[in-house]
């Protein structure tokens, strides 16, 4: 089988079409105010052709409106996207899980954050 998707390939395909400072898995401390992270998560059941990882996209900013914005820019660029590559992977399909940003509340310093969450199709060699 083919190794799995890796975090920071998705990070680098997601930089290539959308400009954002992004993280890995979660964010730091001492991280800007207006940054993305990136986690990818078990998905559904591998079988022999076909793995189906899902991944999040969670958009931070100390303004409300523009952490909504970026993360349906997200949306948008990754909805129903076919046939394209992810560090040494053959993505057939990734398909957004929700039809718009969720609101995932704020932080202690007044951040707000917006997610977005994807499922995809891996095809296995």
């Amino acid at each position: 089988m083919a190794s799995n998707m890796k975090v920071m390939d998705l990070i680098q395909y997601l930089r290539s079409g959308m400009e954002a400072v992004y993280f890995a898995n979660r964010f730091p401390p001492t991280g800007p105010d207006d940054c993305v992270v990136v986690t990818i998560f078990g998905g559904g059941p591998p079988d022999r052709n076909i793995r189906r990882p899902s991944f999040q996209v969670m958009v931070r900013s100390k303004h409300p409106a523009q952490a909504e914005q970026k993360a349906l820019e997200f949306l948008d660029m990754l909805h129903q996207k076919r046939g394209f590559q992810i560090g040494s992977e053959q993505v057939i399909l990734c398909n957004a899980q929700n039809s718009a940003p969720l609101y995932a509340g704020t932080d202690e310093n007044g951040r707000s954050f917006y997610s977005v969450n994807f499922s995809i199709l891996l095809e296995v060699e």
